[in-house]
């Protein structure tokens, strides 16, 4: 009985290491990919940020550049050429002005459209990753429930713009899944955030 005792000891502490080292490279394995992860995610961000920046900048340019424009051939050149009082030559003017206008702004959204930028759902999807590969390092819990919404999110190729509880509930329903509106609301928090907001960590 004591050889027998001593072997089932054995054998438990043997199984106890395994399922320890079992632990510890699934939770170094999630952490190596957290990094990258959050750099991307760090990236896209400041890609997004930049492309509004440049593309203000560059509308308020075309703008001012258009008023300029505008004061030089309805003032100036008006005055010299002398078809101030000529509605027909303002009407043309002021329409040609218009065009120049238009296109220049169309240039503008065409040139900076054909940057690769990554929308917001697909940095918040991103963000979901991370929270499952923190899930997986046992840095936090996350609901089981929770976690098949958001790794069917996750797994979704539907181009939307932006994530909101409509389409997460639509694309979850689409899987056989039916959230809530407590967990819709929990997954749009965690995606616009990047944490896990409730739940108590390992």
């Amino acid at each position: 009985k004591e050889k027998e005792r001593a072997e089932k000891e054995l054998r438990d502490e043997e199984a106890r290491k395994r399922a320890y080292e079992e632990m510890r490279i699934r939770q170094e394995k999630a952490q190596s990919m957290i990094k990258p992860l959050l750099n991307k995610i760090e990236r896209e961000e400041a890609k997004r940020k930049e492309f509004v920046r440049n593309i203000v900048c560059a509308i308020l340019v075309t703008l001012i550049l258009w008023v300029i424009l505008w004061v030089i051939l309805n003032r100036v050149v008006a005055y010299n050429v002398g078809y101030m009082g000529n509605a027909d030559l303002t009407i043309g003017v002021n329409a040609i002005l218009a065009c120049a206008l238009i296109v220049a702004l169309v240039i503008v959204i065409i040139k900076f459209n054909s940057k690769e930028i990554g929308t917001s759902a697909e940095i918040d999807k991103m963000k979901l990753k991370v929270l499952l590969y923190r899930e997986k390092a046992g840095e936090c819990e996350i609901e089981e429930d929770i976690k098949k919404c958001i790794k069917v999110v996750i797994e979704d190729k539907t181009p939307y713009s932006t994530l909101y509880e409509g389409n997460i509930k639509s694309i979850c329903n689409e899987r056989g899944l039916s959230p809530t509106y407590r967990q819709l609301s929990i997954i749009i928090n965690m995606a616009r955030s990047g944490k896990v907001g409730y739940g108590s960590s390992k």
